[in-house]
């Protein structure tokens, strides 16, 4: 249901971003219902596709995935991560060699897409654009489910060729400077890494609206969403500061009251210790797992929010 609101005029520039962490950590909160509502589906779903892709990377049975771990290792396994630690990325480095850890990325990236119809949505909502369906199943999917699709991957290729570039020169270079028993000056390390650092914040604010226009616009044009970040950049690293302190206050304060409330409720030993009920595994597991939801809700609620600042939908809902 696409939410509808009168016509007003955009906040001046200046203004466009005050708040917009409070904003974000207050949507991601009062999210959580209806991504815990709609993501069961993609999490079980994501899993199995999970575990037959890594059974046919390795080549192996389904239940061989569970032979390389000892008791108290599938207890460690069940106690952190949601997906990807209960498949083995040493088995698939073993298989494929040196491009295991790509492959293992990829088989991970695949078995995410089940998360895109709920990302979808996330983004709609958090920019203001429609509210999250009813029900409690979920699996559309349609243009912009697609669009999405195809942003996945190019971050993925984008990822994996800035990687493999990056450890090429990593390694050319320490083998030319050894070779030649040349050394870096400290005034040039001084002036590059801050140069890198300043690169970075810029493209990840540049380039910080390109998916949720996608899926808001159902559109693949990069040109508006970087055109609508323009002169922006400051006040959008200064946000993504401001909010990645803020989730760190958060995630220590929160990681605490789990720690404390699960050592209490196992008798004061360590959650790892091979006598933990089961029913105290499960607990700290669910526990993760809302932790993982909050993180992805704030990450998919800051670029959505920022879309609403700065295309004007900001508090139609």
């Amino acid at each position: 249901m696409t939410l509808t609101a009168e016509k007003r005029e955009p906040a001046p520039a200046t203004e466009r971003l005050d708040g917009v962490v409070l904003e974000t950590l207050e949507w991601s909160v009062q999210s959580m219902g209806w991504a815990l509502r709609l993501g069961w589906f993609p999490a079980i779903l994501s899993t199995i596709i999970l575990i037959v892709l890594y059974s046919l990377v390795v080549g192996s049975p389904l239940q061989s995935i569970w032979s390389y771990n000892t008791a108290l290792q599938v207890q460690q396994a069940m106690t952190f991560g949601i997906d990807t630690n209960i498949v083995d990325p040493m088995r698939v480095s073993m298989r494929w060699g040196a491009f295991g850890p790509l492959i293992y990325q990829l088989i991970v990236t695949i078995s995410s897409l089940a998360f895109i119809p709920v990302i979808v949505v996330g983004m709609l909502s958090a920019a203001a654009v429609e509210r999250p369906p009813e029900g409690v199943f979920l699996f559309r999917w349609g243009g912009r489910e697609n669009k999405a699709v195809i942003y996945q991957f190019a971050l993925w290729i984008f990822g994996t060729v800035i990687g493999f570039i990056s450890a090429l020169l990593g390694f050319g270079g320490a083998f030319i400077f050894g070779a030649m028993q040349w050394s870096v000056p400290t005034w040039a390390l001084i002036f590059i890494v801050p140069l890198l650092i300043v690169a970075a914040f810029y493209f990840y604010a540049r380039t910080i609206l390109i998916y949720p226009y996608f899926v808001v616009k159902n559109d693949l044009d990069i040109l508006e969403p970087l055109r609508m970040t323009r002169g922006q950049v400051g006040r959008i690293v200064l946000s993504a500061i401001g909010l990645s302190l803020a989730m760190a206050f958060i995630m220590l304060g929160a990681g605490v009251v789990g720690f404390v409330a699960v050592l209490l409720l196992n008798g004061g030993k360590w959650i790892l210790n091979p006598e933990t009920p089961g029913h105290i595994l499960l607990i700290w597991k669910l526990f993760l797992i809302a932790i993982t939801i909050f993180q992805t809700l704030v990450a998919i609620g800051f670029q959505g929010k920022i879309y609403a600042r700065l295309a004007g939908t900001a508090d139609d809902a």
